[in-house]
């Protein structure tokens, strides 16, 4: 079994989880982490990354035209990664 990783609870409910963890799971200022509903004496935590579109523009998979690109064809290419990415979370 794995150590158990322990953080701190401020006086106004704030968690404090250590940097060497924070740094593994790749969070970031901004990031959140879903807590499953209490049913016993183990909570299970998982981290959900927030970012910015704009750090992942090296993804986004825009055609080659031939021409330069318009408005268009940037949000046609953001709408489609959107849709994909959908159907992955849902597992389709």
């Amino acid at each position: 079994m794995a150590d158990k990783i322990l953080a701190t609870l401020t006086s106004k409910g704030q968690i404090t989880l250590p940097a060497q963890h924070r740094k593994a799971w790749g969070l970031k200022p901004g990031d959140q982490i879903a807590f499953d509903p209490p049913g016993g004496k183990s909570v299970r935590i998982e981290p959900r990354r927030k970012r910015s579109i704009f750090e992942r523009l090296d993804e986004l998979k825009l055609p080659p035209l031939g021409r330069p690109l318009t408005q268009e064809d940037i949000e046609n290419a953001i709408t489609e990664a959107m849709i994909e990415k959908d159907r992955r979370s849902r597992g389709t």
